[in-house]
């Protein structure tokens, strides 16, 4: 009964408190979504987890999602998103190594407390660092930034909010982003 329902209807039902209307979502994008995932990653169970991780997003953010527009777009992008995050990291932990490698450093010259704490203010300082670049942002373009990045808010949210249309918030945000990705490219390459 359930499954001929619409995205939509499925969504507002599971909002409404029907538990089954969300597995039925589930059920009906898993598998679209595992086989792009494993293409991507070549990895069965990163891939199922990074699913997973989608599918617990929605599960939170449910009432936050546009029940007007296709639910599929914004699974995928939110894949999209995790799977990007998920190399980043792997980028991260490559550099990281290399670091390492290059600076001859092995367990018995530091311990691993000395290490932790030198990771910790490293750390700090760049998030120290990226404040401050936030900091420097337009203040409208600002605040939406932060909105949307610290609070979560949706666009529809910024946009009530502030006063300003969605899509104004949609550009200030993607500017931000683009600002942001050139001026802190460079230092997160150094710190690390």
């Amino acid at each position: 009964m359930l499954d001929a329902l619409t995205d939509s209807e499925l969504l507002s039902a599971f909002n409404q408190g029907d538990g089954k209307a969300f597995e039925v979502l589930y059920n009906r994008y898993w598998r679209m979504l595992f086989l792009h995932a494993r293409r991507l990653l070549k990895c069965d169970e990163q891939a199922k987890d990074t699913v997973q991780d989608v599918f617990m997003m929605l599960l939170h953010k449910s009432d936050r999602i546009d029940s007007e527009k296709p639910l599929w777009p914004y699974l995928y992008t939110s894949l999209r998103n995790k799977i990007m995050n998920a190399f980043d990291h792997e980028k991260v932990i490559d550099r990281y190594a290399h670091f390492w490698h290059h600076v001859n450093l092995n367990e018995h010259e530091l311990s691993r407390e000395e290490i932790l704490e030198r990771e910790e203010d490293s750390d700090r300082q760049l998030q120290e660092r990226i404040e401050t670049e936030i900091s420097l942002l337009p203040p409208k373009m600002r605040r939406a930034f932060e909105l949307a990045k610290k609070q979560r808010l949706s666009y529809r949210e910024i946009s009530n909010e502030t006063g300003t249309s969605e899509q104004t918030i949609k550009k200030q945000i993607e500017r931000a982003m683009q600002i942001l990705r050139s001026k802190l490219t460079l230092l997160i390459s150094l710190f690390l």
